[in-house]
């Protein structure tokens, strides 16, 4: 029998041993007899396709001229960098080079999923259900290609429970963790996407201000969160140093929002002028025209008809926003039957796994509701602060990218947050039925 303290270890080395198992497996033998393999380990239709070109270009100018020619991100691209180095280290240019990397972020998360939820009085059988949601067919493309979503994954939850240690664990030694998880967290969102590090503490001091309000003992967990939002500040301004000496800030989607920003800042017409907010908030909205103008006619689009050009129109779009961050996409009979048109590789599959995760998350959303209203204290004050902080990543993605299945790809550690907190609803209120 595995104690309490030894799961998360234990949740880790399965979870590593199998998606690194089943990925080579995956890649090797399953993917090659699809009409939907690209060669080299790759699916057709994924942002790993350029990934891998990218890869193997640095991997030349690696060998030719040596290492003085690796790049952090190449091209603005952290998984091209992370491959190309493998590549010149191992002598293969093949995607399961890096699969032991992905295999190893992607079990961290079900670690520390498994470790919150121990901290949440769950039971040991309970706790393990927060790892459904990392079993969901979707989830293939995260840890078995060779994308950046894994990194964020891994992330955003190590910064949750970086949390949940602030709040629930004692003793000073608590805070070395702490330090631990908020600055490892943080590296792995900034590493493939630097503009995320900036949202995510906006969103983490939006959701501890939240958790705050809801806690009985609140002069207690305000000194607590402050420090704790003191440590993710330091480690973001951290991260913007290194990242502006090395000449970051130019990479991935910021980068991108930001000469969006230059090419269209007509496009962007505030009321008034805000210091500092509307240089972020005009580069967020001018990336959201450039999307729609680039994207134009797909049929998994979300309100292309709605540009949002000023402050009014971003706060009459935020209820909207909130729901489709937490809806969308809504299963129709057409993506669980599978006749709905689709032109990408697999698009009818993926919309027809996309139908069914949604249907049950829906259940997860449920829970969420339930460990609000019927948990106390400290638990109850955390399930808030945390819903309020994937909720606020998530419009976050609705406002930049207004594309279903962009959203809901970039979306899932919050979707993996609200599992969590669905599944200790569920449990909180199968516990009060047993009583």
């Amino acid at each position: 029998m595995v104690s309490r303290e030894m799961m998360p270890g234990w949740v880790f080395l399965s979870l590593f041993i199998c998606t690194l198992l089943f990925g080579t497996l995956f890649q090797w033998w399953l993917l090659p007899e699809t009409p939907w393999y690209a060669g080299h380990g790759l699916m057709k239709g994924g942002d790993w396709l350029q990934f891998f070109e990218e890869a193997r270009n640095l991997a030349e100018r690696i060998r030719s001229a040596g290492w003085g020619e690796w790049e952090l991100r190449y091209d603005g691209q952290w998984p091209a960098s992370l491959m190309a180095a493998v590549f010149v280290l191992t002598g293969r240019e093949h995607a399961s080079v890096v699969l032991p990397v992905y295999s190893a972020l992607y079990a961290l998360t079900g670690a520390a999923l498994t470790a919150v939820a121990l901290k949440l009085d769950m039971s040991d059988r309970r706790a393990l259900m927060v790892l459904l949601v990392l079993a969901f067919p979707s989830t293939i493309v995260i840890w078995g290609q060779p994308h950046k979503d894994v990194f964020s994954l891994t992330g955003i939850v190590l910064l949750i429970w970086s949390w949940s240690t602030v709040q629930f664990d004692s003793g000073v030694s608590r805070w070395l963790r702490v330090a631990l998880g908020v600055f490892l967290g943080f590296g792995l969102i900034w590493l493939p996407r630097p503009y995320l590090i900036e949202v995510s503490l906006i969103a983490m001091i939006i959701g501890m201000v939240v958790s705050i309000a809801c806690a009985r003992e609140r002069q207690v967990l305000a000194l607590r969160g402050s420090l704790f939002v003191l440590m993710a500040l330091l480690a973001v301004l951290s991260y913007k140093a290194a990242g502006q000496a090395g000449q970051a800030g130019q990479a991935g989607q910021a980068g991108q929002a930001g000469q969006a920003g230059q090419r269209m800042c007509l496009s962007w017409k505030p009321e008034l002028y805000i210091p500092f907010v509307n240089e972020q908030v005009g580069s967020l909205i001018c990336y959201r025209h450039s999307f729609i103008r680039s994207y134009s006619g797909q049929a998994s689009n979300i309100d292309f008809d709605r540009p949002l050009t000023n402050y009014h129109e971003i706060v009459s779009y935020l209820p909207r926003a909130a729901l489709l961050a937490l809806t969308s996409p809504v299963p129709s009979f057409g993506a669980l039957t599978g006749s709905i048109h689709a032109t990408s590789p697999g698009g009818k599959m993926k919309r027809a796994i996309a139908a069914y995760e949604m249907i049950v998350f829906y259940g997860g959303l449920i829970g969420c509701v339930i460990w609000i209203w019927k948990g106390e204290g400290s638990q109850r004050a955390f399930a808030s602060g945390v819903f309020v902080f994937a909720l606020a990543v998530a419009v976050f993605y609705v406002l930049s990218s207004p594309n279903e299945g962009t959203l809901y790809r970039m979306r899932f550690p919050e979707f993996t947050l609200w599992w969590l907190l669905g599944v200790a609803g569920w449990n909180l209120l199968r516990l009060e039925m047993m009583a």
